[in-house]
C-alpha cells in the first residue's frame, strides 16, 4: 500500500492544497491549478482512492504536521515570486524611483497579507491577494529591467 504522504505529497504537487480548520481537514485546488489538479486525482488507481477515504485521520495528522493552508500558500506565492529572479537592489531602487511599488511591495499587501492570515480569512480571498502580491513583484522587476535598459 502507497504511503499516505507520498499520495498527499503527489496531489500537492499537482495543486490540491491540504488544510485543516477547527480539526476538519479541507481540500481545494490552487487557483490556475484545476486542469491539472484533476488529471492527478484522475490518475489515481483505485488502491490510492480508496486509502485516501479510509485513512482521513492519518491524512489530517499528515497535514497538521506541515503547517497550515495559510503557511504553505504564502510559500508557494513567494517561490512564485522568486521565480522573476529580482535584482539584488530592487527593493532600494524602487524606494527611490517609485515609492508605489515600493509601498505597495514592503508595505500595504504584507500588511494585508497578515491581516487576512491572522482573521484567518477564506482561501479564495488569501490566495487572491497573494496572486496580487506575486504580480506586483513581477511588474516592479519588470520596471527595473526596463527603466534600467536589462530587459
Amino acid at each position: 500500500m502507497q504511503p499516505i504522504g507520498d499520495i498527499v505529497a503527489g496531489l500537492q504537487r499537482a495543486g490540491v492544497v491540504f488544510g485543516l480548520a477547527d480539526g476538519e481537514l479541507l481540500v481545494d485546488f490552487q487557483p490556475g491549478q484545476d486542469a491539472e489538479t484533476l488529471r492527478a486525482i484522475a490518475s489515481l488507481d483505485d488502491e490510492s482512492v480508496n486509502a485516501l477515504r479510509s485513512r482521513l485521520s492519518e491524512i489530517r495528522e499528515y497535514v497538521s504536521l506541515r503547517s497550515d493552508f495559510y503557511g504553505r500558500a504564502l510559500e508557494a506565492a513567494l517561490l512564485q515570486a522568486a521565480e522573476h529572479n529580482a535584482p539584488r537592489d530592487l527593493l532600494p531602487w524602487l524606494r527611490e524611483n517609485s515609492e508605489g511599488l515600493y509601498k505597495n511591495l514592503t508595505v500595504s499587501l504584507p500588511d494585508l497579507i497578515q491581516r487576512l492570515w491572522a482573521g484567518r480569512a477564506s482561501r479564495s480571498t488569501f490566495c487572491s491577494v497573494l496572486s496580487e502580491f506575486v504580480k506586483v513583484h513581477a511588474d516592479a522587476v519588470a520596471f527595473y529591467r526596463f527603466c534600467n535598459g536589462d530587459d
